[in-house]
């Protein structure tokens, strides 16, 4: 047992171990979720949480998350544009983070047509094959949103895909970007990655 501790910390910490299958690498090392919690979501609570939410600093269509804890809020687009995702306002935007950064994500559907999930992984979407991220959130009632609220860890430098796996909605659009940078990159190479 003591054996596997120090394997599962040595993948989660980004060493190359042979000891490891490959697959078990490649899944470990592309992110980690963990606190998981389903919610609802009254229109008047979102409307809050977005208010009290920090702007993150932007870059074009990138946000970057340069602390070593994040916290953003994710909703759906809607009406005419429902397959998309929103991040303090910006659509589908790339979201740039060091390697090891935590980021806590409130993922909320609003869209009252349709149920969308939230994926992501190193693979092309609509593949969902070792992904992690939310399950498929029902579509809005009234004033009630679906929600799901996790903690995301990618200590892997990198470029990710984030997804909607339902249907064809990540190829009408609803897909964007992590770009996981080095721990210690700077500020100007985290504005410059896109």
């Amino acid at each position: 047992m003591k054996k596997l501790n120090h394997i599962s910390h040595c993948v989660a910490a980004g060493c190359f171990l042979a000891l490891v299958p490959l697959a078990a690498r490649a899944q470990h090392a592309a992110c980690a979720v963990s606190g998981i919690q389903r919610r609802v979501i009254r229109k008047t609570e979102l409307s809050s949480l977005e208010a009290a939410q920090s702007k993150p600093m932007t870059s074009g269509n990138a946000i970057v998350l340069a602390h070593p804890t994040n916290s953003i809020l994710v909703t759906t687009g809607t009406g005419d544009d429902n397959e998309s995702y929103r991040i303090d306002g910006i659509r589908n935007p790339t979201i740039v983070i060091h390697a090891g950064a935590s980021v806590k994500i409130l993922f909320v559907n609003i869209d009252g047509d349709l149920p969308h999930d939230l994926r992501v992984g190193d693979v092309k979407p609509p593949d969902t094959a070792g992904t992690y991220g939310s399950v498929r959130l029902e579509r809005a009632r009234d004033d009630s949103y679906s929600a799901e609220e996790f903690q995301l860890q990618m200590p892997m430098p990198g470029s990710y895909n984030y997804f909607c796996s339902v249907g064809s909605h990540a190829k009408n659009g609803m897909v964007g970007r992590i770009v996981v940078l080095k721990p210690n990159a700077s500020m100007s190479e985290m504005l410059r990655a896109k």
